[in-house]
């Protein structure tokens, strides 16, 4: 199915949270034990719809090319919501996403978010990262892990997914939690899918970005480069001293704030 446009995705965000706005009035009824206790009428029902429309939202999400991997050259497509931060694929808790196709070299994704002047509401909190794209040395430090630094437009922000790759994945290295989620999950040599949780700390991140380029660790994809050309050095690099927030953004109703951890 087509991706929805912004039309399209505007209207189905207002019905999805007005629905969740009801079912959670229900739940909240039946946890006070009104009703006698009984599943309030039309719960079901309404519990039904929001699950099939998260498989509308899966079906219709964004599969763009967001990066590449320096070891094969191959271009790295990933699903995303570029709407803006009020779709369910930035859903902190309950992210709405699909199962990846990530080539074998794929070791993590974290990302940064610049926010823009309009923050949209939505009913769930998300976590897009800090306001300006850093690495973690604690995964570039191992001699087979490269990053990928590149942008998008997400809705009124500028993102910056950043992509960590390895051809040999480090034997029990912990990852970091994908990108606005509370968990990563990658394939294993057997093929099995497997999960982990791997909170950071603002302390974990280094936001000079120019010593990792030079050392060949990080590499970069010019903004608006849909074909993701990775470059080298530091000539040319649009990623060095941007202005932003170096904290982890928390949002939630429109309301923002700011930790020390994830």
């Amino acid at each position: 199915m087509k991706p929805m446009n912004i039309e399209e995705r505007a209207t189905f965000l207002r019905e999805y949270f007005d629905c969740l706005e009801r079912w959670r009035r229900f739940d909240l009824d039946l946890a006070l034990g009104k009703n006698g206790g009984n599943l309030p009428a039309g719960m079901e029902a309404l519990q039904l719809k929001l699950a099939e429309m998260r498989d509308v939202y899966q079906e219709r999400l964004p599969v763009l090319p967001l990066s590449r991997c320096p070891f094969s050259n191959n271009l790295v497509y990933h699903s995303i919501d570029n709407g803006g931060l009020d779709g369910l694929w930035w859903n902190y808790d309950a992210p709405v996403r699909p199962l990846e196709n990530l080539p074998s070299t794929y070791f993590a994704l974290d990302g940064a978010i610049k926010l823009g002047s309009r923050i949209e509401f939505a009913p769930f909190l998300c976590k897009p990262g800090a306001g300006i794209p850093g690495v973690l040395p604690r995964l570039l430090n191992y001699a087979g892990i490269k990053a990928v630094l590149s942008s998008l437009q997400i809705g009124p922000h500028q993102g910056y997914p950043v992509f960590y790759f390895a051809p040999d994945a480090p034997a029990g290295l912990a990852r970091v939690n994908t990108w606005g989620t509370g968990q990563y999950t990658f394939v294993d040599q057997n093929d099995m899918l497997r999960w982990g949780e791997c909170p950071v700390s603002l302390d974990d991140y280094d936001f000079a970005l120019d010593k990792w380029i030079e050392s060949g660790k990080l590499l970069w994809v010019a903004p608006g480069d849909e074909k993701a050309t990775l470059h080298a050095g530091l000539n040319g690099c649009p990623y060095l001293g941007l202005n932003g927030r170096r904290e982890l953004l928390r949002i939630e109703r429109s309301r923002v704030w700011s930790g020390e951890t994830y």
